[in-house]
């Protein structure tokens, strides 16, 4: 009994580490509820319409910039199945590409490069399944 628990747990850190290996872990499929309807697009315009619109629902304020509070707010707002639940951990995790001022804002142009790349790795998940 006990070597079949220890033979599992081993299992369980193999698959861990190979998918931190590959980049996949928890805090990467935070937007997946979202990336998922995104891949309908017809052309690289089409997927930047379609992010343009996701911003635009997320920025309430019409700041053109979002916080991680209103990201994490707006999300929730979506009704996604999962819900999304955007954690700090989260928000530091998607914005490690972009530079963000003192206030922390993302602006348009960064959203859309975030989903880009939030793309790129959840489209390499759905390939490797």
């Amino acid at each position: 009994f006990i070597r079949c628990v220890t033979e599992e747990e081993q299992g369980m850190r193999k698959k861990e580490a190979e998918n931190q290996r590959q980049g996949i872990d928890k805090s990467i499929r935070v937007l997946d509820p979202i990336l998922c309807k995104l891949i309908v697009f017809d052309n690289s315009e089409h997927f930047e319409q379609m992010v343009d619109s996701v911003f635009d629902r997320l920025d309430i304020l019409g700041a053109n910039s979002l916080s991680f509070s209103e990201l994490q707010t707006g999300l929730k707002a979506f009704h996604t199945d999962p819900m999304i639940v955007l954690g700090f951990d989260d928000f530091q995790y998607i914005t490690r590409h972009v530079q963000l001022g003192q206030e922390e804002r993302i602006s348009r142009e960064q959203f859309l490069e975030i989903f880009q790349e939030e793309f790129e790795l959840y489209s390499a998940r759905k390939l490797a399944e």
